[in-house]
């Protein structure tokens, strides 16, 4: 619940390849940021947007395999809109499928990544990075 992509999370739990989705532009640009509720939530977005490119960064020192797919959300769709799951759902879908048809996964022993990420000595030290 800290992390809007709990990267590190998944590591410290034994991962040695992470396909995250990550949505993208949920609180909005700055273009839309008029009025109260707009600059607060383009603060917000900027705020979670630096948390998250922060754990990206200490992910991929640990030389676990990330692969990233950014979801972007609809900029006319407030966060808070759940009228609209099966469209966000389905676009998912598609660009997830779309990925995977030019990014095939290779998958490899799973010795190989726990080993560099233990041998680099990285743990509970990815916490104390990233401010736990």
């Amino acid at each position: 619940m800290l992390s809007k992509l709990p990267l590190l999370a998944a590591i410290e739990r034994g991962a040695t390849q992470v396909l995250a989705l990550n949505v993208v532009g949920m609180l909005g640009g700055p273009q839309p940021a008029h009025g109260m509720r707009g600059i607060a939530s383009y603060a917000i977005s900027l705020g979670i947007e630096e948390m998250t490119a922060r754990e990206v960064d200490l992910a991929r020192r640990t030389g676990v395999e990330l692969h990233l797919l950014d979801l972007h959300s609809p900029p006319e769709m407030a966060f808070w809109d759940f009228s609209q799951a099966d469209r966000l759902i389905a676009a998912g879908q598609q660009a997830a499928r779309s990925w995977f048809e030019t990014t095939p996964l290779r998958f490899r022993a799973p010795w190989r990544a726990a080993a560099r990420v233990w041998g680099a000595g990285i743990g509970r030290r990815l916490e104390r990075l990233a401010g736990g």
